[in-house]
């Protein structure tokens, strides 16, 4: 019996319902209700599911349980796990920067420190290693000391201290080696909690460069077997235990050195997790203009939280709103430009499929407000005009059957405002959003990871209050009649 069979067994004992009259009040044939009950038929009509639902007079909480038992019965446990997390993941980035610690001042924190930590060389006890942890960061970054780091992101005390500590630094790097599972974990969420820790970092610290490989800490750095995470300076090496309970100090120079040279070995035969872009300029605008131009063609799935009119942008739309008080303003122009005109070659030669929030959609056709930008990217909203016009071309691109476009009600849909997520199924993902001042850019090529992403995107667009090319169209001609005609 799975475990839908079971929930609705238990719900019909509950409601005091017989087989008989479920069939009844449904028309599902008996046999057949009988059969979904014991769990020697499948369950895989959702018409008989909610008929079944709606007789059975579930509560909010009891429908959303057997959905989600009907869900897992339909994909498994594994595959839900992953979409639900991968979700989870992307409901998250839009609290990313508000999660980040207020970093430490740090004005003339070198002249305050004292020459050396005295410690003991073994160190007991979870509080007093998140102590020293503390004082080892704090001393490498006032002097602007990188840090070397083989642990997990799971290890809270470490990520709080790179957030606390290393934002204000201008040269310090921090390098961060992860490992991740061929297996994605017993779970399959593995990869994707590895992620969402790393993000953090990322977004709060200038020079953070993660790494990751597979296996286990152990399989890599053979002496670590009882004490695998290391945090590595330029004056110390703390060895701690899997349990986080004991640690190993080192301030010798030469295990020092000899420390930091195996963890360059290791580096080295790892793989960049994330490239990170960040800044309003023309470098970041031509590095996209050169990404698109080189993407494969391949389905492609993009969240993304406004009307998607980038490829539409021309030249006469480009001087009429973006701010000319930004740096390298004539440059700027130029460059989106072309990578407006590279953008829209892209979706013409690419399967893309965009998914858009319906209520983002309309807001922006009332308002004229392009909130996926920065805020001071644009000088004003756009006339009612010019928002007609981008959404013609849009209709006239999706009934041309190069641009398709998904509309999902604002409840299904996870991703915050101004966030764009792009996966290049067997290739990459991408994390996109602006900022009040620039752009972020997030590309990770880690297969899991754009799996999983990929996954989960296309499962949403199959979902049934999904609108699809026809009736999105249809919905958007609804907008325009209601806001933009004059």
């Amino acid at each position: 019996m799975s475990a839908l069979s079971a929930k609705l067994e238990y719900l019909i004992q509950k409601k005091g319902k017989k087989i008989a009259t479920i069939a009844a009040q449904t028309g599902i044939d008996r046999a057949t209700v009988h059969q979904y009950i014991k769990g020697t038929r499948a369950l895989q009509n959702r018409e008989h599911l909610n008929a079944m639902m709606a007789t059975l007079q579930l509560t909010p909480n009891e429908h959303a349980e057997v959905l989600q038992q009907w869900e897992i019965t339909r994909v498994g446990e594994r595959t839900y796990n992953r979409r639900r997390r991968f979700e989870a993941l992307l409901s998250s980035l839009q609290y990313l920067e508000d999660e980040t610690p207020l970093p430490v001042q740090r004005e003339n924190a070198a002249e305050n420190l004292p020459q050396s930590i005295n410690v003991a060389p073994i160190v007991h006890g979870e509080l007093e290693i998140n102590r020293l942890l503390g004082m080892v960061m704090q001393d490498a970054a006032a002097r602007e000391k990188d840090m070397l780091l083989l642990t997990q992101p799971d290890y809270d005390a470490v990520m709080q201290a790179l957030l606390l500590i290393y934002p204000y630094t201008k040269t310090a790097k921090i390098t961060h080696l992860i490992c991740m599972e061929s297996d994605s974990g017993t779970d399959g969420c593995a990869n994707l909690d590895n992620i969402q820790g790393t993000l953090r970092c990322a977004a709060g610290i200038p020079s953070y460069e993660p790494y990751y490989f597979y296996g286990k800490a152990s399989e890599h750095y053979g002496e670590m077997n009882l004490l695998p995470y290391l945090v590595l300076s330029d004056r110390y090496a703390l060895q701690i235990s899997t349990d986080r309970k004991t640690a190993l100090v080192h301030t010798d120079n030469e295990i020092i050195i000899y420390l930091t040279r195996r963890m360059e070995e290791m580096r080295k035969s790892s793989n960049p997790l994330m490239l990170q872009l960040d800044g309003l300029s023309d470098e970041r605008a031509l590095w996209g203009t050169n990404y698109i131009q080189k993407a494969a063609q391949q389905e492609i799935y993009s969240i993304y939280t406004g009307l998607i009119t980038n490829p539409f942008w021309d030249e006469r739309l480009l001087r009429s709103y973006l701010n000319h008080n930004l740096p390298n303003w004539e440059m700027l122009v130029q460059v989106y430009i072309a990578q407006s005109q590279a953008l829209h070659a892209s979706l013409q030669k690419n399967h893309i499929i965009e998914i858009m929030c319906r209520n983002n959609v309309e807001d922006f056709i009332r308002t004229g407000e392009m909130r996926e930008f920065p805020s001071l990217y644009f000088e004003k909203p756009l006339s009612k005009a010019d928002r007609r016009l981008l959404v013609e071309q849009v209709i006239q691109a999706v009934e041309a059957g190069w641009l398709h476009i998904r509309l999902v009600k604002a409840e299904n849909f996870a991703l915050g405002y101004g966030w764009e997520v792009c996966a290049h199924r067997n290739d990459h993902l991408l994390l996109h959003n602006p900022n009040k001042t620039s752009f972020r850019v997030y590309y990770f090529n880690e297969p899991d990871i754009i799996d999983c992403a990929y996954d989960y995107m296309k499962n949403l667009c199959e979902k049934p209050d999904v609108l699809d090319d026809r009736a999105s169209v249809a919905q958007l001609r609804q907008w325009m009649d209601k806001y933009l005609t004059e």
